[in-house]
C-alpha cells in the first residue's frame, strides 16, 4: 500500500511513514520508518511527520515518485526476462557439456 499512497500524491504535500519491517521499508528509503512496537518511537515520527515543512514534504515524496518511476512494472518484467535469458543460458552451458561428455552421442541422464 506504501507504493498507492505514493502514486495518489500528486500535490507531494504528504508524508509515507511505514513499518521499518516491511519489505517497502528498504525501497523507498524517503519514507519515514518507525518500529510499530516503540510507542515513543512512533509518535516521534508522527510529531515529526506534522511539524514537516511544506518543502521537506515535497522534496521527499518527490525522491518517492523517481523510485516509482524508476521501479514500475516494465523494469519488473524485464529484470525476469533477464534473469530467465541467465537460466536459459545455464541450461544451455550444461546441456552442451554433457553431450560433449558423452562423446557427442545422446547423453543419458541418470535416475532422480
Amino acid at each position: 500500500m506504501a507504493k498507492e499512497f505514493v502514486a495518489s500524491q500528486v500535490e507531494q504535500c504528504g508524508v509515507l511513514i511505514g513499518s521499518e519491517f516491511t519489505g517497502a521499508a528498504e525501497a523507498l528509503d524517503a519514507a519515514l520508518l518507525i518500529n510499530p512496537y516503540d510507542t515513543e518511537g512512533v509518535a516521534d515520527t508522527l510529531k515529526h511527520a506534522i511539524e514537516m515543512f511544506r518543502e521537506e514534504k515535497a522534496h521527499s515524496m518527490a525522491r518517492l515518485h523517481m523510485h516509482l518511476a524508476e521501479h514500475n512494472i516494465y523494469k519488473w518484467l524485464a529484470d525476469i526476462f533477464t534473469t530467465l535469458e541467465h537460466i536459459q543460458g545455464a541450461s544451455d552451458s550444461a546441456a552442451l557439456a554433457a553431450v560433449e561428455a558423452s562423446g557427442g552421442g545422446t547423453p543419458v541422464l541418470d535416475d532422480l
